[in-house]
């Protein structure tokens, strides 16, 4: 079974995976021109339709779901001589969070790939009443006590976002899962361009058959950056995923840094 996430069902776990139908990566989205006409040139008629209807579609995800979805990624700079305490403690309070709350969905957290005292978080709550829910639990107490102990190196930095779907609950990891964290800020006038190709992205990562969430939504304090949440099978999963096609027309895409108005944080990490 997955670690950090609440099942759904007595036999939520062992259904098949489902491939939705997918349609070829589109073929722009990249600066190869920088006149837009010309980008949408080198897409054909359907793909165009798709692009359209995938822009629209995710529009209509970041205002209509406000109330069914909210996520929060958290990066913890932890002291090396407090490591061992925040590991108890947060383990402790993920329990409790998964155990105690009805609107709780997942909770998880790991060791950053490449700094052993630091760890991201990922929170995710049905709607915005049940983080609120989380901020009231009475066992929050003793995680707050424990953040006033003054364990951190530096302060924690939380995104908060509304997130587009919930997470899929017939999707099942053999090993500890693989997890990307990350966020970008994006100029407005590319923001319609970003979302077509979040749509893209989103929409083939699911067809990967290691690939077990692919989430993002904005932030609700900064207009135009967009927090994501990608889990996978491990970090075959992950390598598996740089392989795709999809993955390749994303990465042009936001290899330009003049389509944002700063440098994309990344993280990677596998749960605890």
């Amino acid at each position: 079974a997955v670690l950090g996430s609440r099942p759904v069902g007595p036999s939520a776990r062992n259904h098949v995976i489902q491939r939705p139908r997918t349609f070829p990566p589109p073929k722009m989205l990249s600066r190869s021109s920088t006149d837009r006409r010309h980008a949408a040139a080198l897409v054909s008629r359907r793909g165009r339709l798709v692009l359209v209807s995938l822009a629209a579609l995710a529009l209509v995800a970041l205002a209509g779901l406000r109330a069914t979805a909210f996520g929060v990624n958290v990066r913890m700079s932890v002291k090396p001589d407090r490591r061992d305490d925040f590991l108890e403690a947060i383990r402790k309070h993920q329990k409790a969070t998964l155990d105690n709350e009805p609107l709780s969905v997942e909770y998880l957290f790991g060791q950053d790939a490449k700094d052993e005292n630091v760890f991201h978080v990922h929170e995710h709550y049905k709607g915005k009443e049940g983080h609120d829910m989380h901020l009231e639990a009475s066992h929050l107490k003793e995680w707050q006590a424990f953040k006033d102990s003054d364990p951190f190196s530096e302060p924690p930095e939380y995104n908060r976002f509304l997130v587009t779907e919930l997470p899929k609950d017939d999707k099942l990891s053999w090993e500890k899962r693989y997890v990307v964290n990350s966020k970008y800020s994006v100029k407005p006038e590319e923001r319609e361009l970003f979302l077509m190709c979040i749509g893209c992205m989103q929409r083939d990562s699911k067809t990967e058959f290691k690939e077990l969430e692919w989430l993002f939504g904005e932030d609700l304090t900064e207009p135009n950056t967009f927090i994501f949440h990608e889990q996978y099978v491990g970090k075959d999963g992950y390598d598996d995923h740089k392989k795709e096609k999809h993955y390749g027309v994303w990465e042009r895409f936001v290899g330009d840094k003049e389509r944002f108005t700063k440098a994309p944080e990344v993280s990677f990490f596998t749960e605890g």
